[in-house]
């Protein structure tokens, strides 16, 4: 009878590779590859490996894929105990038979190997804790802070509160507070609103717009005095900006911290006919960072 390759039991770690993809009985144990790679093998069985590999494209793609896979290194005992166990092949073997024929040495790998294989996970969980810890996300957006647009009528020689000049700043008055505020030159334009604001202690538009120009320098507890004061004063003066004041004082209660964040909001949200009722409902729903 002719002779045929002994029929040798697949190894663990062939059997957890795809059908299409594990070794022929003309390729070496995937735990012979392994010890290739690790250059553990004795130099003439190491040549014929290596000789299989240039006409092999499978095992190229298994050695390939086992360099992504992340090993612990073997120690120099590990090694000696490897190449002890390693039988002599004989370079007349034929192809078919010569990888059965370190048939101990195979049997010896793959347990080496399997130890490696189930050490493998440990490793990968260790490397996501310590390299891939996950970037908190914010689950709000951050609080967005919106320009006030400057007083609908302003022009020079305007007096915005009838003849009540002497609580009321002039538009002449503002203008010089307004041209830097419009230019975002913010440290200026707070420089003379507050001037404004001392010398016109009953006038809203002076503390409210310096509320406003304090918060989006993001000083926000002084941005949450001058605003409460500037909400104070438009609810006493009937003033077309109180919905602003009211809406302004809400958002830096917020950006401040304050206890009193949610009751300012929900006075706003309840205010139907403000143009703010509907952001303000929204960001008491989802309070913001």
């Amino acid at each position: 009878m002719p002779d045929h390759p002994p029929q040798t039991t697949t190894s663990e770690l062939d059997e957890s590779l795809p059908s299409s993809l594990r070794p022929t009985q003309h390729c070496p144990p995937l735990a012979l590859l392994r010890a290739h790679q690790e250059e553990v093998l004795p130099a003439t069985l190491a040549s014929d490996i290596n000789r299989h590999i240039e006409q092999c494209p499978l095992c190229r793609m298994l050695l390939t894929d086992l360099e992504h896979i992340p090993q612990p290194a073997i120690t120099t005992q590990e090694r000696d105990r490897i190449l002890r166990k390693l039988p002599h092949v004989s370079t007349t073997t034929p192809a078919g038979w010569r990888w059965y024929a370190a048939a101990a040495a195979a049997c010896f790998l793959a347990i080496a190997g399997a130890f490696l294989y189930l050490r493998q996970p440990q490793v990968n969980q260790t490397n996501l804790a310590t390299t891939q810890t996950p970037t908190p996300q914010p689950l709000t957006p951050r609080l967005q802070i919106a320009k006030l647009a400057l007083p609908i009528g302003m022009a020079p020689g305007l007096v915005l509160r009838g003849e009540a000049s002497t609580q009321q700043p002039t538009a002449d008055q503002l203008s010089p507070a307004f041209e830097a505020y419009a230019k975002d030159d913010y440290p200026l334009a707070t420089q003379r609103f507050t001037q404004l604001a001392d010398q016109f202690p009953r006038a809203e538009l002076p503390f409210l717009y310096l509320g406003v120009t304090q918060l989006l320098q993001q000083d926000n507890a002084h941005a949450l005095t001058t605003l409460n004061r500037a909400d104070t004063l438009a609810q006493q003066n009937h003033s077309p900006q109180k919905d602003a004041a009211a809406w302004y004082h809400a958002l830096a209660s917020v950006a401040a911290h304050s206890p009193e964040a949610s009751t300012l909001l929900q006075a706003v949200c309840s205010q139907t006919q403000s143009t703010y009722s509907q952001q303000a409902c929204e960001l008491e729903k989802h309070p913001a960072n």
